[in-house]
Protein backbone atom coordinates (compact mmCIF):
# COMPACT_ATOMS: atom_id res chain seq x y z
CA UNK A 1 0.00 0.00 0.00
CA UNK A 2 2.72 2.30 0.61
CA UNK A 3 4.22 1.62 -2.61
CA UNK A 4 1.20 2.71 -4.20
CA UNK A 5 0.60 5.15 -2.62
CA UNK A 6 3.72 7.06 -3.06
CA UNK A 7 3.49 5.86 -6.89
CA UNK A 8 -0.13 7.47 -7.19
CA UNK A 9 1.85 10.89 -5.71
CA UNK A 10 4.43 11.03 -8.19
CA UNK A 11 1.82 10.51 -10.91
CA UNK A 12 -0.13 13.32 -9.76
CA UNK A 13 3.30 15.63 -9.28
CA UNK A 14 4.12 14.95 -12.84
CA UNK A 15 0.55 15.64 -14.37
CA UNK A 16 0.56 19.05 -12.29
CA UNK A 17 4.05 20.31 -13.74
CA UNK A 18 2.93 18.79 -17.47
CA UNK A 19 0.35 21.35 -16.91
CA UNK A 20 2.49 24.25 -16.25
CA UNK A 21 3.05 26.14 -19.97
CA UNK A 22 6.90 25.76 -21.36
CA UNK A 23 7.77 29.85 -21.35
CA UNK A 24 7.51 28.75 -17.27
CA UNK A 25 10.97 27.14 -17.59
CA UNK A 26 14.30 29.01 -16.28
CA UNK A 27 16.95 30.23 -18.34
CA UNK A 28 20.47 29.39 -18.92
CA UNK A 29 22.65 32.23 -20.49
CA UNK A 30 25.86 31.09 -22.22
CA UNK A 31 27.83 34.48 -22.88
CA UNK A 32 30.44 35.52 -25.57
CA UNK A 33 33.66 33.80 -24.74
CA UNK A 34 36.94 35.97 -24.05
CA UNK A 35 40.62 35.28 -24.57
CA UNK A 36 43.82 36.31 -23.76
CA UNK A 37 47.09 36.04 -26.10
CA UNK A 38 45.48 33.59 -28.26
CA UNK A 39 44.62 36.05 -31.87
CA UNK A 40 41.61 34.05 -32.09
CA UNK A 41 39.20 37.03 -33.90
CA UNK A 42 36.02 37.86 -32.11
CA UNK A 43 33.66 36.02 -34.68
CA UNK A 44 35.29 32.73 -33.84
CA UNK A 45 34.83 33.44 -30.40
CA UNK A 46 31.43 33.81 -31.03
CA UNK A 47 31.37 30.51 -32.82
CA UNK A 48 32.48 29.00 -29.74
CA UNK A 49 30.15 30.26 -27.71
CA UNK A 50 27.21 29.42 -30.04
CA UNK A 51 28.87 25.78 -30.20
CA UNK A 52 28.50 25.55 -26.41
CA UNK A 53 24.98 26.88 -26.82
CA UNK A 54 24.18 23.91 -28.64
CA UNK A 55 25.81 21.39 -26.52
CA UNK A 56 23.65 23.34 -23.18
CA UNK A 57 20.83 22.56 -25.51
CA UNK A 58 20.79 18.93 -25.89
CA UNK A 59 22.30 18.24 -22.15
CA UNK A 60 19.56 20.99 -20.01
CA UNK A 61 17.06 21.93 -22.90
CA UNK A 62 14.18 19.66 -21.28
CA UNK A 63 14.97 21.56 -18.10
CA UNK A 64 15.51 25.00 -19.12
CA UNK A 65 15.31 27.34 -22.10
CA UNK A 66 18.44 28.82 -23.61
CA UNK A 67 18.87 32.23 -24.41
CA UNK A 68 19.80 32.78 -28.07
CA UNK A 69 22.45 35.18 -28.98
CA UNK A 70 20.29 37.42 -30.77
CA UNK A 71 18.61 38.20 -27.84
CA UNK A 72 21.06 38.30 -25.31
CA UNK A 73 22.06 41.58 -27.62
CA UNK A 74 18.38 42.95 -27.00
CA UNK A 75 18.27 42.11 -23.32
CA UNK A 76 21.62 44.19 -22.94
CA UNK A 77 20.82 46.63 -25.31
CA UNK A 78 17.74 47.40 -22.96
CA UNK A 79 20.14 47.84 -20.63
CA UNK A 80 22.40 50.11 -21.91
CA UNK A 81 25.17 47.36 -22.18
CA UNK A 82 26.74 45.22 -24.75
CA UNK A 83 28.23 41.42 -25.27
CA UNK A 84 31.49 43.16 -25.47
CA UNK A 85 31.35 45.35 -22.05
CA UNK A 86 30.01 41.99 -20.38
CA UNK A 87 33.08 39.98 -21.38
CA UNK A 88 35.31 39.76 -18.10
CA UNK A 89 32.89 40.97 -15.81
CA UNK A 90 31.15 38.76 -12.89
CA UNK A 91 29.21 36.14 -14.45
CA UNK A 92 26.29 36.25 -12.14
CA UNK A 93 25.90 39.61 -11.93
CA UNK A 94 25.49 39.77 -15.59
CA UNK A 95 22.59 36.48 -15.42
CA UNK A 96 20.66 38.40 -12.95
CA UNK A 97 20.96 41.21 -15.54
CA UNK A 98 19.61 38.86 -18.06
CA UNK A 99 16.95 37.16 -15.78
CA UNK A 100 18.99 33.85 -16.44
CA UNK A 101 19.33 31.38 -13.67
CA UNK A 102 22.31 29.60 -14.80
CA UNK A 103 25.48 30.96 -17.12
CA UNK A 104 27.69 29.38 -18.61
CA UNK A 105 31.06 31.07 -19.46
CA UNK A 106 34.12 30.36 -21.11
CA UNK A 107 37.97 31.97 -21.39
CA UNK A 108 40.34 30.84 -23.83
CA UNK A 109 44.91 31.41 -23.10
CA UNK A 110 47.92 30.01 -24.74
CA UNK A 111 50.10 28.79 -22.12
CA UNK A 112 52.87 25.95 -22.17
CA UNK A 113 52.59 26.21 -26.07
CA UNK A 114 49.03 24.89 -25.89
CA UNK A 115 45.11 26.28 -25.27
CA UNK A 116 43.60 26.22 -22.58
CA UNK A 117 39.92 26.30 -22.50
CA UNK A 118 38.41 27.16 -19.04
CA UNK A 119 35.03 26.98 -18.55
CA UNK A 120 32.53 27.66 -15.83
CA UNK A 121 28.40 27.56 -14.57
CA UNK A 122 27.15 29.39 -12.23
CA UNK A 123 23.83 29.40 -10.61
CA UNK A 124 22.42 33.63 -10.01
CA UNK A 125 20.36 33.02 -6.89
CA UNK A 126 22.05 32.45 -4.60
CA UNK A 127 25.39 32.93 -6.63
CA UNK A 128 27.36 29.51 -6.41
CA UNK A 129 29.71 27.86 -8.68
CA UNK A 130 28.04 24.98 -10.04
CA UNK A 131 31.37 23.57 -12.12
CA UNK A 132 34.49 24.29 -14.07
CA UNK A 133 36.19 22.00 -15.99
CA UNK A 134 39.76 23.12 -18.16
CA UNK A 135 40.37 21.59 -21.37
CA UNK A 136 43.72 21.61 -23.45
CA UNK A 137 44.12 21.55 -27.16
CA UNK A 138 47.21 21.39 -29.30
CA UNK A 139 46.59 23.71 -32.13
CA UNK A 140 43.36 26.34 -32.62
CA UNK A 141 40.76 23.34 -35.17
CA UNK A 142 40.65 21.68 -31.87
CA UNK A 143 38.84 24.17 -29.76
CA UNK A 144 35.46 23.03 -31.21
CA UNK A 145 35.57 19.47 -29.59
CA UNK A 146 37.36 20.68 -26.65
CA UNK A 147 34.21 23.39 -26.05
CA UNK A 148 31.78 20.47 -26.42
CA UNK A 149 33.41 18.23 -24.56
CA UNK A 150 34.30 20.96 -21.44
CA UNK A 151 30.69 22.59 -21.59
CA UNK A 152 29.07 18.53 -21.44
CA UNK A 153 31.17 17.86 -18.38
CA UNK A 154 30.36 21.02 -16.56
CA UNK A 155 26.66 20.94 -16.91
CA UNK A 156 26.91 17.06 -15.82
CA UNK A 157 26.94 18.91 -12.06
CA UNK A 158 23.49 20.12 -12.50
CA UNK A 159 20.52 18.50 -11.20
CA UNK A 160 18.95 16.70 -14.54
CA UNK A 161 21.40 16.89 -16.87
CA UNK A 162 21.60 14.25 -20.03
CA UNK A 163 25.01 13.84 -20.21
CA UNK A 164 24.73 11.05 -22.48
CA UNK A 165 21.60 12.58 -24.48
CA UNK A 166 23.32 11.71 -28.16
CA UNK A 167 23.44 8.18 -26.86
CA UNK A 168 20.43 5.44 -27.73
CA UNK A 169 18.08 5.15 -25.94
CA UNK A 170 17.99 2.56 -23.75
CA UNK A 171 15.79 -0.75 -24.64
CA UNK A 172 11.97 -0.80 -23.37
CA UNK A 173 11.54 -3.29 -20.87
CA UNK A 174 8.12 -4.98 -20.30
CA UNK A 175 6.47 -4.86 -17.32
CA UNK A 176 4.48 -7.92 -16.53
CA UNK A 177 1.21 -8.05 -15.15
CA UNK A 178 1.84 -10.71 -11.75
CA UNK A 179 3.80 -10.42 -9.20
CA UNK A 180 6.97 -7.92 -8.43
CA UNK A 181 9.70 -6.80 -11.38
CA UNK A 182 12.74 -5.00 -11.31
CA UNK A 183 11.92 -2.49 -14.09
CA UNK A 184 12.09 0.80 -13.75
CA UNK A 185 9.74 3.35 -12.26
CA UNK A 186 10.89 6.30 -14.39
CA UNK A 187 9.50 4.51 -17.59
CA UNK A 188 6.22 3.74 -16.10
CA UNK A 189 5.94 7.04 -14.79
CA UNK A 190 6.50 8.41 -18.42
CA UNK A 191 4.04 5.69 -20.13
CA UNK A 192 1.25 6.84 -17.78
CA UNK A 193 1.56 10.71 -18.53
CA UNK A 194 1.60 9.99 -22.34
CA UNK A 195 -1.40 7.98 -21.73
CA UNK A 196 -0.13 4.72 -22.32
CA UNK A 197 -1.32 3.24 -19.34
CA UNK A 198 -4.88 3.81 -19.21
CA UNK A 199 -6.10 0.30 -17.53
CA UNK A 200 -6.03 0.18 -13.84
CA UNK A 201 -4.53 -3.33 -14.13
CA UNK A 202 -1.90 -1.61 -16.20
CA UNK A 203 -1.64 1.01 -13.35
CA UNK A 204 -1.62 -1.76 -10.89
CA UNK A 205 1.17 -3.06 -11.97
CA UNK A 206 3.34 0.01 -12.60
CA UNK A 207 2.85 0.25 -8.26
CA UNK A 208 3.80 -3.37 -7.94
CA UNK A 209 7.25 -2.54 -10.29
CA UNK A 210 7.84 0.66 -8.02
CA UNK A 211 10.35 0.23 -4.92
CA UNK A 212 9.38 2.41 -2.36
CA UNK A 213 13.27 3.97 -2.32
CA UNK A 214 12.66 4.77 -6.23
CA UNK A 215 9.00 6.57 -5.73
CA UNK A 216 11.01 8.67 -2.77
CA UNK A 217 13.38 9.68 -5.41
CA UNK A 218 10.54 10.39 -8.08
CA UNK A 219 8.59 12.44 -5.32
CA UNK A 220 11.36 14.65 -4.02
CA UNK A 221 13.15 15.68 -7.33
CA UNK A 222 9.16 17.04 -8.40
CA UNK A 223 9.20 18.54 -5.35
CA UNK A 224 12.16 20.15 -6.13
CA UNK A 225 10.99 20.99 -9.24
CA UNK A 226 7.89 23.01 -8.07
CA UNK A 227 10.04 24.64 -5.57
CA UNK A 228 12.16 26.09 -8.38
CA UNK A 229 8.74 26.99 -10.54
CA UNK A 230 7.67 28.93 -7.05
CA UNK A 231 11.14 30.85 -7.52
CA UNK A 232 10.81 30.88 -11.40
CA UNK A 233 7.04 33.32 -10.61
CA UNK A 234 8.76 35.33 -7.84
CA UNK A 235 11.44 36.14 -10.28
CA UNK A 236 8.67 36.97 -13.14
CA UNK A 237 6.79 39.21 -10.72
CA UNK A 238 10.05 40.98 -10.26
CA UNK A 239 11.00 41.61 -13.23
CA UNK A 240 7.94 42.83 -14.55
CA UNK A 241 8.04 46.18 -11.67
CA UNK A 242 11.41 46.18 -13.08
CA UNK A 243 10.34 46.33 -16.76
CA UNK A 244 7.59 48.81 -15.66
CA UNK A 245 9.87 51.06 -14.24
CA UNK A 246 12.03 51.19 -17.21
CA UNK A 247 9.33 51.52 -20.15
CA UNK A 248 8.83 54.65 -18.79
CA UNK A 249 11.89 56.00 -18.60
CA UNK A 250 11.89 58.22 -21.20
CA UNK A 251 15.61 58.38 -21.50
CA UNK A 252 16.24 55.10 -23.16
CA UNK A 253 15.56 55.39 -26.57
CA UNK A 254 12.29 53.74 -28.09
CA UNK A 255 13.72 50.95 -30.19
CA UNK A 256 15.52 49.78 -26.17
CA UNK A 257 12.24 49.68 -24.30
CA UNK A 258 10.46 47.97 -26.99
CA UNK A 259 13.20 45.37 -27.07
CA UNK A 260 12.71 44.63 -23.88
CA UNK A 261 9.11 44.38 -23.41
CA UNK A 262 9.43 41.59 -26.08
CA UNK A 263 11.98 39.47 -24.42
CA UNK A 264 9.87 39.56 -21.19
CA UNK A 265 7.10 38.08 -23.32
CA UNK A 266 9.41 35.27 -24.23
CA UNK A 267 9.51 34.29 -20.51
CA UNK A 268 6.15 35.21 -19.31
CA UNK A 269 3.52 32.44 -20.04
CA UNK A 270 0.48 32.75 -22.30
CA UNK A 271 -2.58 33.85 -20.63
CA UNK A 272 -1.23 35.60 -17.87
CA UNK A 273 -1.66 38.66 -16.25
CA UNK A 274 1.89 40.03 -16.72
CA UNK A 275 1.77 38.56 -20.17
CA UNK A 276 -1.18 40.59 -20.75
CA UNK A 277 0.04 43.63 -19.18
CA UNK A 278 3.32 43.16 -20.98
CA UNK A 279 1.25 42.88 -24.56
CA UNK A 280 -0.88 46.04 -23.61
CA UNK A 281 2.80 47.76 -23.10
CA UNK A 282 4.44 47.12 -25.89
CA UNK A 283 1.61 48.01 -27.83
CA UNK A 284 1.83 51.25 -26.52
CA UNK A 285 5.78 51.90 -26.92
CA UNK A 286 5.13 50.54 -31.00
CA UNK A 287 2.78 53.77 -31.50
CA UNK A 288 4.84 55.69 -33.88
CA UNK A 289 4.92 59.53 -34.24
CA UNK A 290 2.48 59.61 -36.93
CA UNK A 291 0.04 57.94 -34.78
CA UNK A 292 0.04 60.54 -32.05
CA UNK A 293 0.17 63.04 -34.82
CA UNK A 294 -2.90 61.90 -36.23
CA UNK A 295 -5.10 61.52 -32.65
CA UNK A 296 -8.23 62.64 -32.38
CA UNK A 297 -8.74 64.81 -29.04
CA UNK A 298 -11.83 65.04 -27.37
CA UNK A 299 -12.27 67.30 -24.19
CA UNK A 300 -9.57 69.14 -22.15
CA UNK A 301 -10.55 70.37 -18.45
CA UNK A 302 -8.21 72.63 -16.03
CA UNK A 303 -7.28 75.38 -14.13
CA UNK A 304 -7.30 79.14 -15.61
CA UNK A 305 -5.82 81.93 -14.32
CA UNK A 306 -6.38 85.52 -16.25
CA UNK A 307 -4.85 89.07 -15.69
CA UNK A 308 -8.17 91.04 -16.43
CA UNK A 309 -9.23 93.95 -14.18
CA UNK A 310 -7.03 93.00 -10.52
CA UNK A 311 -6.84 89.17 -12.11
CA UNK A 312 -9.16 86.45 -10.60
CA UNK A 313 -9.50 82.54 -11.04
CA UNK A 314 -11.63 80.00 -13.03
CA UNK A 315 -11.29 77.11 -15.76
CA UNK A 316 -11.08 76.25 -18.95
CA UNK A 317 -12.89 73.64 -21.44
CA UNK A 318 -12.01 72.63 -24.42
CA UNK A 319 -13.57 70.30 -26.95
CA UNK A 320 -13.26 68.22 -30.24
CA UNK A 321 -9.52 69.15 -31.28
CA UNK A 322 -7.82 67.45 -34.65
CA UNK A 323 -4.37 66.82 -35.11
CA UNK A 324 -2.62 66.33 -38.77
CA UNK A 325 1.22 66.04 -38.65
CA UNK A 326 2.13 69.45 -38.32
CA UNK A 327 -1.22 71.32 -37.54
CA UNK A 328 -4.14 71.21 -35.49
CA UNK A 329 -7.58 72.82 -34.65
CA UNK A 330 -9.44 72.95 -31.87
CA UNK A 331 -13.03 73.45 -32.34
CA UNK A 332 -14.42 75.20 -29.25
CA UNK A 333 -12.69 76.20 -26.14
CA UNK A 334 -14.13 78.00 -23.40
CA UNK A 335 -12.65 80.02 -20.66
CA UNK A 336 -14.72 81.77 -17.80
CA UNK A 337 -12.78 83.60 -15.19
CA UNK A 338 -14.07 85.10 -11.65
CA UNK A 339 -12.08 88.69 -11.91
CA UNK A 340 -11.70 91.07 -9.19
CA UNK A 341 -13.23 94.49 -10.32
CA UNK A 342 -11.75 97.98 -10.44
CA UNK A 343 -13.26 98.85 -7.07
CA UNK A 344 -13.04 96.07 -5.64
CA UNK A 345 -14.40 96.96 -2.10
CA UNK A 346 -17.70 97.81 -3.98
CA UNK A 347 -17.24 95.06 -6.22
CA UNK A 348 -20.82 93.42 -7.08
CA UNK A 349 -19.78 90.88 -9.78
CA UNK A 350 -17.05 91.20 -12.61
CA UNK A 351 -15.76 88.02 -15.17
CA UNK A 352 -14.34 87.59 -18.18
CA UNK A 353 -16.15 84.94 -20.54
CA UNK A 354 -14.44 83.59 -24.30
CA UNK A 355 -15.54 81.08 -26.74
CA UNK A 356 -13.01 80.96 -29.31
CA UNK A 357 -11.64 78.73 -32.00
CA UNK A 358 -8.17 77.96 -33.06
CA UNK A 359 -6.03 76.82 -35.69
CA UNK A 360 -2.10 76.66 -35.46
CA UNK A 361 1.18 74.99 -35.51
CA UNK A 362 2.37 71.66 -33.94
CA UNK A 363 6.37 70.96 -33.53
CA UNK A 364 6.93 67.37 -32.45
CA UNK A 365 9.26 67.71 -29.07
CA UNK A 366 10.54 63.84 -28.92
CA UNK A 367 11.16 61.16 -31.82
CA UNK A 368 8.55 59.11 -30.15
CA UNK A 369 6.23 61.96 -30.64
CA UNK A 370 4.40 62.39 -27.19
CA UNK A 371 5.48 65.92 -26.72
CA UNK A 372 4.58 69.16 -28.57
CA UNK A 373 5.16 72.30 -28.75
CA UNK A 374 2.22 74.35 -29.85
CA UNK A 375 1.71 77.79 -31.20
CA UNK A 376 -1.95 79.11 -32.22
CA UNK A 377 -4.26 82.12 -33.64
CA UNK A 378 -8.03 82.04 -32.67
CA UNK A 379 -11.21 83.94 -32.68
CA UNK A 380 -12.82 84.22 -29.67
CA UNK A 381 -16.37 85.99 -28.78
CA UNK A 382 -15.97 87.69 -25.70
CA UNK A 383 -17.86 89.31 -22.87
CA UNK A 384 -15.83 91.38 -20.36
CA UNK A 385 -17.97 92.60 -17.36
CA UNK A 386 -16.80 95.47 -14.41
CA UNK A 387 -19.27 95.99 -12.10
CA UNK A 388 -19.33 98.07 -8.44
CA UNK A 389 -22.67 99.89 -6.93
CA UNK A 390 -22.32 102.34 -3.80
CA UNK A 391 -25.51 103.75 -1.86
CA UNK A 392 -25.82 105.74 1.24
CA UNK A 393 -29.79 106.66 0.33
CA UNK A 394 -32.75 106.44 3.30
CA UNK A 395 -34.74 105.42 0.42
CA UNK A 396 -35.88 101.86 -0.49
CA UNK A 397 -34.43 99.61 -3.41
CA UNK A 398 -32.03 102.16 -4.07
CA UNK A 399 -33.50 105.33 -4.88
CA UNK A 400 -32.46 108.59 -4.03
CA UNK A 401 -33.86 109.78 -0.82
CA UNK A 402 -33.43 112.80 0.97
CA UNK A 403 -29.68 113.27 2.13
CA UNK A 404 -28.94 110.33 0.43
CA UNK A 405 -26.88 109.65 -3.10
CA UNK A 406 -26.25 106.32 -5.10
CA UNK A 407 -24.07 105.36 -7.78
CA UNK A 408 -22.78 103.02 -9.57
CA UNK A 409 -19.96 101.91 -11.85
CA UNK A 410 -20.17 99.65 -15.03
CA UNK A 411 -18.23 98.78 -17.89
CA UNK A 412 -18.64 95.80 -20.58
CA UNK A 413 -17.41 94.70 -23.62
CA UNK A 414 -19.28 92.36 -25.47
CA UNK A 415 -17.63 91.70 -29.10
CA UNK A 416 -14.71 89.83 -30.68
CA UNK A 417 -11.28 89.28 -29.73
CA UNK A 418 -8.13 87.48 -31.40
CA UNK A 419 -6.44 84.90 -29.01
CA UNK A 420 -2.86 84.53 -29.63
CA UNK A 421 -1.48 80.91 -27.83
CA UNK A 422 1.49 78.69 -27.19
CA UNK A 423 0.71 75.28 -25.78
CA UNK A 424 3.30 72.31 -24.52
CA UNK A 425 1.19 69.07 -24.19
CA UNK A 426 2.33 65.47 -22.87
CA UNK A 427 0.78 62.37 -24.21
CA UNK A 428 1.34 60.20 -20.49
CA UNK A 429 -0.37 57.26 -22.51
CA UNK A 430 -2.25 56.37 -25.12
CA UNK A 431 -5.34 58.37 -24.05
CA UNK A 432 -4.51 60.68 -21.39
CA UNK A 433 -2.45 64.25 -21.96
CA UNK A 434 -1.29 66.80 -20.01
CA UNK A 435 -2.24 70.47 -21.06
CA UNK A 436 -0.47 73.67 -20.47
CA UNK A 437 -1.63 76.86 -22.49
CA UNK A 438 -0.65 80.69 -22.34
CA UNK A 439 -2.94 82.88 -24.08
CA UNK A 440 -3.26 86.63 -24.87
CA UNK A 441 -6.85 87.74 -25.62
CA UNK A 442 -6.95 90.67 -26.91
CA UNK A 443 -10.72 92.86 -27.45
CA UNK A 444 -11.27 94.29 -30.58
CA UNK A 445 -13.37 97.35 -30.68
CA UNK A 446 -14.37 99.47 -27.73
CA UNK A 447 -17.10 98.85 -25.00
CA UNK A 448 -20.17 100.56 -23.34
CA UNK A 449 -19.49 102.64 -19.48
CA UNK A 450 -22.84 103.67 -18.28
CA UNK A 451 -21.52 104.92 -15.07
CA UNK A 452 -23.06 107.35 -13.21
CA UNK A 453 -23.65 108.61 -9.49
CA UNK A 454 -26.99 110.84 -8.62
CA UNK A 455 -27.52 112.80 -5.12
CA UNK A 456 -30.32 113.04 -2.81
CA UNK A 457 -32.95 116.17 -3.30
CA UNK A 458 -31.04 118.26 -0.36
CA UNK A 459 -28.00 116.44 -1.11
CA UNK A 460 -25.61 117.13 1.59
CA UNK A 461 -22.20 118.96 0.53
CA UNK A 462 -19.13 116.81 -0.41
CA UNK A 463 -20.73 114.21 -1.63
CA UNK A 464 -18.79 111.78 -4.28
CA UNK A 465 -18.97 108.77 -5.78
CA UNK A 466 -15.07 106.43 -5.42
CA UNK A 467 -15.37 106.82 -9.69
CA UNK A 468 -15.75 110.74 -10.07
CA UNK A 469 -16.77 113.99 -8.23
CA UNK A 470 -20.70 115.07 -8.12
CA UNK A 471 -23.09 114.19 -10.21
CA UNK A 472 -21.65 113.23 -13.76
CA UNK A 473 -22.91 110.44 -16.31
CA UNK A 474 -19.99 108.68 -17.52
CA UNK A 475 -18.24 108.65 -21.54
CA UNK A 476 -20.30 106.16 -23.49
CA UNK A 477 -17.23 104.07 -24.53
CA UNK A 478 -14.16 102.71 -23.43
CA UNK A 479 -11.31 100.59 -24.79
CA UNK A 480 -11.24 97.39 -22.60
CA UNK A 481 -7.12 96.44 -22.05
CA UNK A 482 -5.61 93.08 -23.11
CA UNK A 483 -5.18 90.41 -20.81
CA UNK A 484 -3.16 87.12 -20.21
CA UNK A 485 -4.34 83.75 -19.51
CA UNK A 486 -2.50 80.82 -18.08
CA UNK A 487 -3.99 77.29 -17.44
CA UNK A 488 -2.88 73.82 -16.73
CA UNK A 489 -5.64 70.80 -17.49
CA UNK A 490 -5.86 67.06 -19.00
CA UNK A 491 -6.93 65.78 -22.02
CA UNK A 492 -8.85 62.76 -23.39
Amino acid sequence: MQQLNLSVLALLTLGLLAATPASARPLMAVLDFSEARTRIHTEELAVLADIARGEALRVLGHDYDVITRENLVDLLKSHGKTLEKCRGECETETGRLLGADLVVSGRIVKAFGKYKVNLKVHRTDPPSLLGAEMISADKPQDLEEAVRAGTRRILSNVPGARVAASAPPPTSQTVPKRGRSTGSVTQDVVKSMAGTAGKSDERSATAEASSPATARQAVTGLANQANALRAKAKRLEKDWFELARLAKNENLPEDQRIAAVKLFLTRAPEGSAYHGKATTLLAELAKSPAWYAKKFEFVSVGYAYGTALQGGHGGFVGLATFKWEHFYWQILELVALSLTGTYEEYDSGSGLVSMATVVGYRQQLAPNGRHDLRLGLGLSGLHLFDNAEISTATGKDGWVAEYGFWGRWNQEFQGMGLVPELGWVWHMNASTSLFTKLRVIIPLGDGNDDSSCHGGINEPAGYSCPWFDGPKVAPKSYTPKTSVVFSLGLGW
